[in-house]
């Protein structure tokens, strides 16, 4: 579980939300730090100065940080009473292959599935499926998907339109469900051409 929070008691509040889990995690790690301090934490350049945490492929004078090739794709969870010792069994023999689970509800619960392009308001997370492309490029392009189509079966055909994923199957729908006909409609009215196309862009 990954949680950023701010302000007074802090820690009580994380302890709270862990205490609500019902299991304890084999291993976590609670720090608190300022907000640089965490950028530089989430950027991998902790023990770096600010201007070596920039990118290093920017020129003369650029930082330290080295671009990362990675494969992703995602799948929504509707509900959470899903089976989650087949979603563990999916990761399983598997190292580099990483599920990040961002949970949804809330402020995302209280607009309608379909005031925005986003359908998908009424679940109860998005996974994020990474793995990097280390020296096999093909490893990590098969794990990825069979990741992605083994959650399919298990969680359901949506998918987050941010992560998105050339090999997604159905991706129109995946993405944007039951609001793609009112999305296609647009596209017809104010870019009937396809000038702002590329290979997953919504077309009449």
């Amino acid at each position: 579980m990954g949680c950023v929070a701010q302000g007074v008691n802090s820690q009580d509040v994380i302890e709270s939300l862990r205490g609500g889990i019902g299991v304890r995690a084999a291993d976590s790690f609670i720090a608190e730090m300022t907000f640089l301090d965490a950028m530089k934490f989430m950027g991998g350049c902790t023990t770096l100065t600010v201007a070596q945490c920039h990118p290093s492929w920017t020129g003369p004078g650029s930082g330290q940080l080295k671009r990362e090739a990675f494969v992703a794709s995602s799948r929504m969870v509707p509900h959470p009473d899903v089976d989650t010792a087949r979603i563990e069994t999916l990761l399983t023999g598997k190292p580099g292959l990483t599920f990040i689970f961002d949970s949804l509800g809330g402020a995302v619960r209280r607009i309608s599935p379909d005031a925005t392009a986003f359908p998908h308001r009424q679940a109860a997370a998005c996974i994020q499926i990474y793995h990097g492309v280390g020296a096999d490029p093909a490893v990590a392009h098969e794990r990825v998907s069979q990741a992605r189509d083994g959650l399919g079966d298990i969680c359901g055909p949506a998918a987050y339109v941010n992560y998105i994923d050339p090999g997604m199957p159905d991706w129109a729908t995946a993405y944007y469900g039951d609001n793609l006909p009112r999305l296609r409609g647009i596209a017809a009215a104010y870019d009937p051409k396809g000038i702002f196309r590329f290979a997953q862009a919504v077309r009449p």
